[in-house]
């Protein structure tokens, strides 16, 4: 063994052994969504009409149309970059409201943290782990927990989720985390992965905090992210054969 589990957060990739892992999300990746095409598409049209002053002088100015067009096809890139930042610091604040200690927190995060907070009393929820990085070495994935805890008595895995609305792959997600062989203890050591009864998403937002019983971790969900994780290594194996060929 050389060195465990680690994880670069500038470039968000895992390695096990010094080998580079696919992480949960990554996996979750080959699966479609077809609201993404519509959701890139509409920020682009947005920028150009709301920017449209700064888009039409770079033309005016003489600049290459083709490369006003590339900038703005970045658009859901900085969009989405900018969300993971936001995501980053929401975490962090979720993460302390999970300790029961959101004293410090931006001020524009605040209402969520109080949300956080209000749910997390409200349904009796007591903390047993946050952030823990894991991995399942049989078939190769890892991922960080957002918060594993009991309620009323049964051992919960949850995931903070900010987004607009739930989707089927937050629950493949929770799924892949509760069937890690191993998380990290806090000294950076290993222990197994404790027994998961119930897995859960806590939809949050300034408003309102809601949890959101997904079901048994042995559901239909943990199946739908085997096929994903098959089509994923599958799909490497016939990259790598086309390369080897050409």
């Amino acid at each position: 063994m050389s060195g465990g589990l680690a994880f670069d957060d500038r470039r968000h990739r895992y390695t096990l052994d010094g080998r580079r892992i696919p992480s949960v999300t990554t996996i979750l990746g080959v699966l479609d969504k077809p609201g993404l095409p519509y959701w890139s598409a509409g920020l682009v049209a947005r920028d150009a009409i709301e920017n449209h002053d700064y888009w039409g002088q770079r033309i005016h100015n003489g600049e290459d149309p083709e490369q006003v067009i590339r900038d703005l096809k970045r658009t859901p890139w900085k969009e989405r970059d900018k969300a993971a930042r936001r995501g980053t610091r929401i975490h962090q604040v979720l993460e302390a409201a999970a300790h029961g200690d959101p004293t410090d927190c931006p001020r524009d995060l605040l209402p969520m943290a109080q949300q956080a907070v209000d749910l997390l009393d409200r349904e009796g929820v007591r903390t047993v782990e946050t952030e823990a990085r894991g991995y399942n070495r049989g078939l190769w994935y890892a991922g960080t927990i957002d918060l594993i805890a009991t309620i009323r008595g049964e051992a919960w895995l949850l995931d903070w989720k900010s987004s607009r609305s739930v989707h089927e792959t937050h629950v493949m997600q929770v799924a892949a985390y509760a069937h890690m062989d191993t998380i990290l203890t806090i000294d950076g050591g290993e222990k197994p992965m404790p027994h998961i009864d119930r897995l859960g998403i806590i939809h949050i937002s300034d408003e309102s905090a809601t949890l959101i019983d997904a079901g048994d971790p042995d559901g239909v969900a943990w199946d739908m992210f085997q096929g994903a994780h098959t089509i994923h290594a599958r799909k490497q194996e016939i990259t790598n054969m086309i390369k080897e060929n050409q």
